[in-house]
């Protein structure tokens, strides 16, 4: 697996899959914390469209905040996402032509990597 791949693969698991996943347990009702029992009673009486409707957004908002950030990783000159791979320093926004849309396409790695539709 390449070093892209790879960091491909834990930004869709660890940030994408477990940030809706974490997000789908409240709206579900599953997790216990004092707040996100507050945000489920405030969202228990939708309709189950309404509460996949929420995830589809939670799904968006998700992969928004990935592209943003991939973006400015690869598009500010002040800002760098460095990996470790091998013993070496490896720049990831230089091991892509447009870091931003590895998330993408069915070759992408929310297709790759993720248990969660892609939302585009």
């Amino acid at each position: 697996m390449s070093i892209l791949d790879l960091a491909g693969k834990l930004i869709t698991e660890r940030v994408r899959d477990d940030t809706i996943d974490k997000s789908n347990d409240v709206i579900d009702g599953v997790l216990k914390s004092q707040q996100a029992q507050l945000i489920y009673e405030k969202l228990k009486h939708l309709s189950t469209n309404d509460k996949e409707a929420v995830k589809e957004l939670i799904r968006l908002t998700v992969d928004s905040a990935i592209h943003n950030t991939l973006w400015l990783v690869e598009e500010s000159p002040d800002v760098d996402l460095t990996v470790f791979f091998n013993d070496t320093e490896v720049h990831l926004s230089e091991e892509s032509d447009g870091l931003s849309g590895e998330l993408y396409s069915e070759d992408g790695w929310i297709e790759r990597f993720s248990k969660h539709p892609p939302t585009y």
